[in-house]
């Protein structure tokens, strides 16, 4: 009887550990009065990092985790918590019965013209196993268009890290611009899992008919890594199964004891690259309780190496990194780690993609100063930019809209975040010639009846005719630019009488994509004209 009384006891003693280390930090939201400059230097000094933030006159508006809010306690600062518990707020807002879902699963499709992507069971976001089922779904609908699933790596659990590229000839290896989509680093955004799902399965649906999407195809190679956490994202659907989970780094035993434990375990992934790594306390956290714990050296991770490995093998041209929860929706090039633009003569060309993408979905181009920093060290664009010099992969982030807590949005918000991002990823994968010499990127702009309607301008012609009409004599200039402001033809350079002109521009040896004319007479600007050329 004493035996079993004690085998009891340890049982219960067995049973309270495991809860205890279960637990998981709580995170609010929360205004910080800021009366002066040196007021962050008192938050910084305490260990709490604040990379993602909103400012409005003397109050900073971010979330976080109970830890971090007994720190801030210590200070003289004044604060006041807006949402006490982040992943119960979640929770509630995604609750809907199974009609209202299916209801609005209808509704959405009907809206966006779409198929195959559908709501997940997690908050209408795909959890990791109906990930892997959508991935082998694609490839038996357009065996044509995907590659087979590849595990590029394991993760701390053992869970594969997958991978599949999309290109008009995906098995075999062709001299094309390479491009990368990844998301998911963050376990907590999964947003971006969803924005890169949903537009995967938006160019594999419009390929037979859109043109666009045809020149993308058949002129890149495609490469999607939707999920680069898959443990901590499986561990967010086993404490909240219907949305909301919190826990944002991967899975790793820090202190090597065997019991993973939520309020000390886990790494950034995001701070885990080898470019600049540790540069600072501002953009990444020695202490492991941090969510911005960056590791104990880099590419620690077996997530992250995963992501090395697969750039090192594949020369990307560009890779976009989604995320999620920022203010607004918002493109980070590099560099991160000290505030500091990205050098010239890239910062230029960095600010033409920005030009090209953030036309298309309103979101903000963000250049970091002194006064408006996002300090990241160790992290993943910076590394796959600044990693081989001659060869440059120009990686930026996208933090994915419209509004602070988008994290996890509303189901009512999904299709529209997702549908607001395949244009500006398809312009994007035709900026290949990033690193060609460009000039000002204002005449950068696709006419709205193109974002709107998806009627393209001459569409695949190999000659296009421009037709314009003088009402008096001028001098006039008839230029025609590549996507990202490179002249690859004058037209005309003269004066030219009154009355109509025609001109012809051949496209037949140019490359695949999109391309604009600008006409300039006088006073006169036509600008922002498109052709398209196969």
């Amino acid at each position: 009887m004493k035996t079993l009384k004690m085998i009891i006891v340890l049982l219960l003693i067995c049973n309270t550990f495991s809860f205890a280390t279960d637990k998981q930090l709580k995170y609010s939201k929360v205004d910080i009065t800021l009366n002066s400059i040196d007021d962050m230097s008192i938050i910084r000094s305490m260990g709490i990092i604040i990379p993602k933030a909103k400012f409005t006159h003397n109050k900073l508006t971010t979330v976080l985790n109970e830890k971090e809010i007994e720190l801030l306690k210590s200070t003289r600062l004044n604060y006041y918590i807006l949402i006490d518990d982040m992943s119960s707020y979640f929770s509630e807002r995604l609750e809907k019965s199974k009609h209202e879902i299916e209801n609005l699963q209808k509704s959405e499709s009907d809206k966006y013209k779409t198929q195959g992507f559908k709501f997940g069971s997690m908050g209408g976001h795909y959890t990791y196993d109906e990930l892997t089922f959508e991935l082998d779904s694609m490839l038996i609908l357009y065996p044509e268009l995907i590659t087979e699933k590849e595990s590029i790596g394991k993760s701390v659990e053992g869970r594969d890290i997958w991978m599949v590229k999309i290109s008009d000839n995906p098995n075999e290896k062709e001299d094309e611009p390479k491009i990368l989509y990844t998301a998911l680093h963050h376990s907590c955004e999964p947003m971006g899992l969803t924005s890169v799902v949903y537009y995967m399965y938006y160019i594999l649906e419009k390929y037979a008919t859109d043109t666009l999407v045809q020149s993308v195809v058949n002129n890149r190679e495609l490469y999607f890594v939707p999920c680069v956490n898959p443990d901590g994202y499986t561990y967010n659907e086993s404490t909240h199964p219907n949305g909301g989970g919190m826990w944002r780094k991967n899975k790793c035993d820090n202190d090597s004891n065997g019991v993973f434990e939520p309020t000390k375990d886990g790494v950034d992934l995001n701070r885990n690259y080898g470019y600049m790594w540790a540069y600072d306390t501002k953009g990444s956290s020695p202490n492991t309780w941090s969510v911005y714990y960056r590791g104990k050296v880099p590419f620690s991770e077996p997530e992250s190496k995963a992501i090395r490995d697969l750039c090192l093998d594949v020369n990307f041209s560009l890779a976009l990194n989604y995320h999620a929860a920022w203010d607004k929706g918002m493109y980070l090039p590099p560099y991160a780690y000290n505030d500091s633009r990205t050098p010239e003569p890239d910062a230029s060309l960095f600010d033409s993609l920005g030009a090209i993408m953030t036309k298309h979905n309103g979101y903000g181009w963000w250049i970091p100063t002194p006064q408006n920093p996002y300090p990241v060290n160790g992290e993943a664009a910076d590394w796959m930019y600044a990693h081989d010099t001659e060869n440059k992969t120009f990686a930026i982030v996208v933090e994915v809209g419209p509004k602070f807590d988008v994290a996890w949005p509303t189901l009512e918000e999904i299709y529209s975040i997702a549908q607001e991002n395949v244009l500006p990823n398809l312009m994007f994968a035709l900026s290949t010639d990033v690193v060609s010499s460009i000039f000002s990127p204002q005449i950068l702009s696709i006419p709205n009846d193109f974002l709107l309607n998806q009627n393209y301008p001459n569409p695949f012609n190999p000659s296009t005719t421009i037709e314009f009409t003088l009402p008096k004599s001028e001098f006039v200039e008839l230029k025609v630019y590549n996507i990202l402001g490179k002249k690859v033809s004058t037209l005309v350079s003269k004066k030219l009488n009154q009355g109509n002109h025609t001109y012809t521009f051949d496209g037949s040896n140019l490359a695949s994509g999109l391309y604009f004319y600008q006409l300039m007479a006088g006073e006169y600007r036509e600008v922002k004209k498109m052709i398209v050329f196969k």
